[in-house]
C-alpha cells in the first residue's frame, strides 16, 4: 500500500502486514497520477470512501466505491486506527 507520492507505508492490520513491492515505471506513475485525480474529484462530497479502479490496456475504467474499509470485516491495528479515524471530519 503507497501513499499518494507512492512511498510505500508501513500500514497493518491485526496480524497481518500489507506488502507492497510494486516497482513503478513512468507510465504506471503517470496512471496513479490520473486516477489519484479522479479519485479526488469523485470523493470530495464524502467524509470516507474508496474509488475503485481498473486499468486494462492503458485504459482506466471506474469499478467502483466502497463506503466502508473492508466492509468492516478486519480490524485496524490501533496506530493505524487511530491515525484514520483521525482524518474523518465529522463536523460536516
Amino acid at each position: 500500500m503507497t501513499d499518494e507520492n507512492l512511498n510505500n507505508l508501513d500500514f497493518k492490520f491485526v496480524d497481518k502486514e500489507v506488502l507492497s513491492d510494486i516497482k513503478y515505471e513512468e507510465i504506471i506513475k503517470q496512471t496513479f497520477v490520473k486516477i489519484l485525480n479522479l479519485s479526488r474529484q469523485l470523493s470530495e462530497n464524502f467524509d470516507f470512501v474508496r474509488v475503485d479502479w481498473l486499468i486494462f490496456q492503458n485504459k482506466i475504467y471506474f469499478n467502483e466505491m466502497t463506503f466502508t474499509p473492508y466492509s468492516g470485516l478486519v480490524e485496524f491495528d490501533k496506530k493505524w486506527n487511530l491515525k484514520l479515524g483521525s482524518l474523518i471530519n465529522i463536523e460536516r
